[in-house]
């Protein structure tokens, strides 16, 4: 996986204030994020919380090894909500998995 555009993309959407970050965060927004990538160790709970609301609302979700991507932060999940940024996101894991 192509990790380092991944983690620039993630990066301009945090500097541009439209990444939320965990799961009830991410689920409770009233404008749903465009794109959602979760950790590996996210809890089963969790994840099944998640994956409701992404199926629930046609939202792309991946799951990825969070603390390589954002390492800054103990965070599990995240939320993106710019659409462009959400496309290159989802363009480039599409692209690593090929």
């Amino acid at each position: 996986m192509n990790l380092s555009k991944i983690k620039s993309y993630v990066g301009f959407a945090i500097k541009m204030g439209k990444a939320v970050f965990g799961v009830d965060t991410i689920t409770t927004l009233r404008r749903p994020p465009k794109i959602v990538l979760y950790d590996h160790s996210l809890s089963t709970n969790s994840e099944i919380k998640l994956t409701n609301y992404t199926a629930r609302n046609n939202i792309v979700s991946y799951k990825v090894a969070m603390e390589e991507i954002y390492p800054e932060k103990n965070c599990k999940a995240i939320g993106i909500l710019h659409k462009n940024l959400a496309l290159a996101i989802d363009k480039s894991i599409k692209e690593s998995l090929e």
